[in-house]
């Protein structure tokens, strides 16, 4: 049993390590790769890993893993035909994973992602020679997983290349971004520290220039927050929403002083009204009355002349008599 053993672990030396093993030295060589900022570092640091194929040889990710070390080399190259030196040494390293594992989704978008580096060289003479195969591997991932976040940010991309042409194909974009930062928490929530999960920085960059006053998103986690802010963790997020509710009932007492102070005023201005209008009305009473108490007096002048014409008349008669 011993004898078994022992030649199980020469024969197959990747069954010997566990998968933490190999998170651990991709973690390494991936937060490596994030600090650099040539072609040239990324080229050393990844010589260093290319044994991790040999020691996990069984294990599609560590050839995933070198794949995509590749690819970011030829993101960081600006020569044509040194770019595309790297993604034929990315397919290359995919190749074992693809015989591995050729229905994994993971395998597929890469490789579809790997192509469509290969076409933005020389979009008029690649397009043909590549496209096909691209559209074949996104289809074909997206029917063996709807959900897996990397589909929607391969597909963000590729739309973002035709605005000029296609002016739509911004809104598909940043539709696709959104469906990918949405998906993300969720399909990445129960993955092994050695599965893909990148994604979401690349989308997040993408939906910053795409969708800048957007008021939501969602974390790295997969929690939905109501504000655009740099969070990723949940105690984080409860922390804004205790903000927001304390500005929100801040305001709104400030906005029911407000309309009190308002409605204050509007009662000061209808009584100064009403004031104002009643000494108008007693101001034009007073008048009235005046005017009557002139005409008045004038009728019981005229009726004291016309007494006195006819009694003179009554006068001037008898004197004619006599």
């Amino acid at each position: 049993m011993r004898k078994i053993a022992f030649l199980l672990f020469v024969l197959f030396p990747a069954l010997a390590f566990c998968g933490p093993d190999l998170a651990k030295q991709v973690s390494t060589m991936l937060t490596r790769i994030d600090s650099c900022t040539s072609a040239q570092q990324i080229d050393a640091i990844i010589s260093e890993y290319e044994d991790i194929s040999k020691e996990f040889g069984r294990d599609w990710r560590s050839h995933y893993w070198l794949a995509y070390g590749y690819l970011k080399k030829a993101e960081y190259t600006f020569d044509d035909s040194n770019k595309d030196q790297a993604l034929d040494q990315a397919q290359t390293a995919l190749k074992p994973a693809i015989l591995l594992d050729k229905d994994n989704p993971e395998v597929m978008l890469l490789e579809a992602l790997i192509l469509w580096k290969r076409i933005e060289i020389n979009p008029d003479e690649r397009a043909n020679r590549y496209t096909f195969r691209m559209e074949d591997l996104l289809r074909q991932a997206f029917k063996n997983d709807q959900l897996n976040p990397r589909f929607y940010y391969v597909k963000g991309i590729i739309a973002l290349s035709d605005t000029i042409m296609n002016p739509e194909n911004k809104k598909k974009a940043k539709d696709y971004f959104l469906s990918g930062e949405k998906v993300y928490g969720a399909y990445t929530k129960n993955a092994e520290d050695a599965d893909p999960q990148w994604g979401y920085g690349q989308m997040r960059l993408y939906l910053n220039v795409l969708a800048p006053n957007r008021n939501f998103f969602y974390t790295r986690g997969g929690v939905y927050v109501d504000e655009y802010y740099n969070v990723e963790t949940l105690d984080e997020v409860k922390e804004i929403r205790k903000d927001k509710a304390k500005e929100e009932k801040e305001r709104l007492k400030a906005q029911k002083k407000a309309e009190r102070d308002a409605k204050r005023a509007e009662r000061g201005k209808n009584q100064k009204f009403i004031k104002e209008k009643e000494e108008l009305e007693n101001q034009q009473n007073g008048d009235s009355d005046n005017a009557d108490s002139e005409d008045e007096g004038s009728d019981e002048g005229d009726a004291e002349e016309n007494s006195e014409k006819n009694s003179s008349k009554k006068d001037d008669k008898g004197k004619k008599k006599k």
